[in-house]
C-alpha cells in the first residue's frame, strides 16, 4: 500500500472518531494541510472522544502531526523562492568561488557567478518535493518506542531521528533530480564557462567544485533545518500549532 493511501486511511479512521464532520466539511478549500489537520485533531479532544483513545490511537494522532508537518516542510521549500528567497537556507557559493565573486564585482563582472549561485539554489527547490514520499513512509513506520523517544525527546527529536534513519537513501532519491535541474537549467554549463573565463586569471585561485553534491548537501540540511523548525512549533505551542490531545502527547501524559 502506497503511503498516500496509508495517510488517506489514517485520515479516515480520525474522521470517524469525530462527534460530526460539519468542522472538516466546512473547511475553504485553499486550507492548508496543518489547519485541516488541526481542525480535525482538535475535535477529537471534544466530549469523551479524547480521553477514550488508546495509545494506538495516540501514536496514530503523533504520526499525523508529523505527516502535516513534513507537507509543510516540503511545501515551503519546494515553492519559489524556497530556497533563493530565504537566507537561512539559501545555498551559499563555496567559499574560494564567493571570494573570486566578491572579485570580478570590483570590475563589474559577477554576473556570471551570481547566476549560477541562483541556479544551484532553483535546482533545490526543483528537488525538494522527492523528499516527502520518503518522509511519509517513514513516519509510517515508526514503531512504539520510536515514537514514545520522540515525544519524551528534545524539540528536534523526530528531525534527527528522520536524519539518522533516512539521510542516505533521501541523498539517492534526491542527487538525480538536482543533477537533471543544474543541467536543464544550464548551470552546468555556466559553471564550465565561469572556469573557462577564470582559468588565465592570474588573480583568481582554482575555484573548481562538484557543483551537484554541494547542491545535495546544502538542500538536505535546509530540509531537516526547516522540519526541526515546524516541529519544535508544535511541541512550544501544540493547541496553537496543533490540539489539545498533542499538548497531552508532547508533554508526556498517558
Amino acid at each position: 500500500m502506497s503511503s498516500t493511501s496509508r495517510l488517506a486511511g489514517r485520515r479516515r479512521f480520525l474522521f470517524r472518531l469525530l462527534p460530526g464532520t460539519a468542522l472538516l466539511a466546512a473547511a475553504p478549500a485553499g486550507a492548508d494541510w496543518w489547519e485541516r489537520g488541526r481542525e480535525a485533531l482538535g475535535s477529537l479532544t471534544g466530549g469523551d472522544n479524547g480521553s477514550a483513545l488508546s495509545q494506538d490511537e495516540r501514536i496514530d494522532a503523533l504520526r499525523e502531526a508529523l505527516s502535516i508537518a513534513t507537507r509543510n516542510a516540503t511545501g515551503e521549500l519546494a515553492r519559489h523562492n524556497g530556497f533563493w528567497g530565504n537566507p537561512e537556507v539559501r545555498i551559499p557559493l563555496p567559499g574560494l568561488v564567493q571570494s573570486t565573486r566578491d572579485t570580478l564585482d570590483r570590475f563589474g563582472a559577477a554576473g556570471p557567478v551570481d547566476d549560477l549561485h541562483e541556479r544551484m539554489n532553483r535546482a533545490a527547490e526543483d528537488a525538494a518535493p522527492q523528499a516527502r514520499e520518503l518522509f511519509l513512509d517513514a513516519i509510517e513506520d515508526l514503531t512504539l518506542d520510536e515514537a514514545r523517544e520522540i515525544i519524551q525527546g528534545p524539540d528536534d527529536a523526530a528531525t534527527r531521528h528522520f536524519e539518522t534513519r533516512m539521510s542516505d537513501p533521501l541523498a539517492a532519491r534526491m542527487e538525480p533530480v538536482i543533477d537533471e535541474a543544474l543541467r536543464e537549467s544550464g548551470a552546468i554549463s555556466a559553471y564550465n564557462d565561469l572556469l573557462a573565463e577564470v582559468e588565465d586569471i592570474p588573480f583568481v585561485a582554482d575555484i573548481a567544485f562538484d557543483p551537484v553534491d554541494h547542491v545535495l548537501g546544502y538542500a538536505m540540511s535546509g530540509l531537516f533545518d526547516t522540519l526541526a523548525k515546524e516541529e519544535a512549533a508544535l511541541r512550544a505551542d501544540p493547541v496553537g500549532r496543533g490540539t489539545e490531545l498533542l499538548e497531552r502527547v508532547f508533554g508526556g501524559g498517558e
